[in-house]
């Protein structure tokens, strides 16, 4: 409609040395009228249009938002179940690392009380062997005298 009447204008006879052109007025207000009746219809055409356009953003923004938070809860939670790893090996490193230092202790450990064992023992062997021998040779001079004597 508004081509409608750019096209009356244009069309239309001019008047010499003014710029102006003659119209038809009752051709020019027909068409303004009509502009004015299909005015409304697209007037609500555009403003459905914004409408539907910022509900359409606005779902399009909440399932952005979700998308966003779940996947920010996976990551935390995949940091977390990372974190939690890496703790428990590192405290199994620890435990490791700790029965190693003990087991080492208790082998040097047993390692002495073997060592005081065996010189105790040794001890007691070696005082038993001079009272073997003592009584051996007491023995022996028994045997001597008795021959001796008889």
């Amino acid at each position: 409609m508004l081509d409608a009447l750019q096209e009356h204008i244009e069309t239309s006879s001019s008047m010499p040395l003014t710029g102006k052109v003659m119209i038809n007025e009752e051709t020019v207000l027909g068409l303004i009228d009509k502009v004015r009746e299909a005015l409304p219809d697209e007037l609500m055409r555009a403003r459905n249009f914004v409408r539907d356009r910022q509900k359409l953003t606005d779902e399009v923004k909440a399932r952005c938002d979700a998308m966003y938070e779940e996947t920010r809860k996976r990551a935390d939670m995949l940091i977390d179940k990372e974190s939690i790893t890496q703790e428990a090996y590192s405290r199994a490193n620890e435990i490791v690392r700790n029965a190693q230092l003990k087991a080492q202790e208790l082998r040097s450990g047993a390692n002495v009380y073997v060592d005081d064992v065996l010189a105790q023992l040794e001890k007691s062997l070696d005082e038993w062997a001079d009272t073997m021998r003592k009584n051996r040779l007491e023995l022996q001079q028994d045997l001597k005298n008795y021959s001796k004597s008889e």
